[in-house]
């Protein structure tokens, strides 16, 4: 199993949980530690190695200790900090991500480092009940999983791909309001459901963008 370091505070952790790092095939390892990490280094090298750091001194100092022990790194180390000044920092640091990234931009830089695919948004597991309609027709449905771009459906009755539902979502915290949005159903997909008379499917976002949606996830993970 493809192993990734982070070294971050705790505070930061659950960002990267959400994001390309937090992979079934990966396993993701933290320490808040500059010293624990470059142990955690020598004894079990990583593909990866993330270091989220807010303060531009401080992160240099840190980067400067491991460049020390190891000048020559065999795996790509990606920052993730307001840095500018990329002369400062030790050649090993392949990539430099500002800290006010969203999981889209994040991940489609260290996809490729990482040398796997990613979505055009992280999937983040949350369950809604959603009310499905589509011409004068409706049924109960939830939600398995929500992106910026689409979500999977777990519906109680048949749906069909290629269609356009309209979805509302319900018992949102008062604090929460969002409008009905239409989605077009993708594709069944096999996998676990919650028993033999409900069908998982794919659906993409047709009416509005990413943002908004990323938005309203994060208001309701708050």
């Amino acid at each position: 199993m493809r192993k990734i370091l982070l070294y971050c505070e705790y505070k930061h952790v659950e960002f990267f949980s959400r994001t390309i790092l937090k992979r079934e095939d990966v396993l993701l390892e933290h320490e808040s530690d500059m010293s624990l990490a470059m142990r955690n280094i020598l004894k079990s090298p990583p593909m990866l190695f993330m270091v989220r750091g807010v303060y531009e001194g401080l992160v240099e100092v840190h980067l400067q200790s491991l460049a020390q022990c190891y000048p020559k790194l065999p795996f790509p180390v990606v920052l993730m900090s307001d840095v500018r000044d990329r002369a400062k920092l030790p050649a090993f640091v392949k990539k430099v991500i500002p800290v006010d990234s969203g999981i889209d931009a994040f991940n489609e830089q260290v996809a490729g480092l990482m040398g796997v695919p990613t979505r055009r948004s992280a999937r983040l597991p949350i369950r809604i009940g959603l009310d499905l309609s589509q011409q004068n027709a409706t049924t109960i449905a939830n939600t398995v999983n929500v992106s910026g771009t689409g979500m999977l459906v777990e519906s109680f009755k048949p749906l069909i791909p290629g269609k356009v539902y309209e979805f509302r979502f319900m018992g949102l915290p008062k604090t929460v309001e969002f409008p009905p949005i239409s989605a077009r159903i993708v594709r069944e997909e096999a996998g676990r459901v919650m028993c033999d008379t409900t069908r998982n499917y794919a659906a993409e976002f047709v009416n509005i963008p990413p943002a908004t949606m990323e938005s309203f996830i994060s208001r309701i993970l708050a």
